[in-house]
């Protein structure tokens, strides 16, 4: 989503006033440039991503429940964690935060990775069963 400056921003700083979102608009070139540096973005460390989310797709299969849960019958931390990571792509109803990246294209590709390996689906599900409906007024 780098290549994207508006959805960023929108994704990761929406509350911004409109004199914010100029002036981060017009600097996002750089702050793009220092994410890449600071996360040592590239090829192969993105490659290396993909690789961690097939290993954590089996990793979560392997440990999911027949209860749905990853730790016994309820809902625990565990649960809370796997959600809570996926949540910014995966986007569920309940997420209580603006969702631009909510069907963007650019998240199209780790949308359906996440839905390959079974985390999507789960994730809607647990923030359905335990999130409810945001209290922001």
């Amino acid at each position: 989503m780098l290549p994207d400056a508006d959805l960023t921003l929108r994704m990761f700083a929406p509350d911004l006033s409109r004199g914010r979102r100029l002036v981060a608009r017009a600097t996002f070139a750089l702050v793009r440039r220092r994410v890449i540096a600071d996360f040592e973005l590239n090829d192969r460390s993105i490659a290396a991503a993909w690789a961690k989310i097939g290993a954590a797709g089996e990793r979560f299969r392997s440990e999911l429940q027949p209860s749905g849960y990853l730790v016994g019958e309820s809902f625990t931390v565990a649960d809370l964690t796997v959600a809570a990571l996926v949540s910014p792509a995966v986007a569920p109803e309940q997420f209580p935060y603006p969702q631009p990246q909510r069907g963007h294209p650019r998240l199209a590709e780790l949308q359906a990775r996440l839905a390959e390996e079974g985390l999507s689906d789960w994730a809607r599900e647990i923030y359905a069963r335990h999130r409810g409906a945001s209290a922001e007024i």
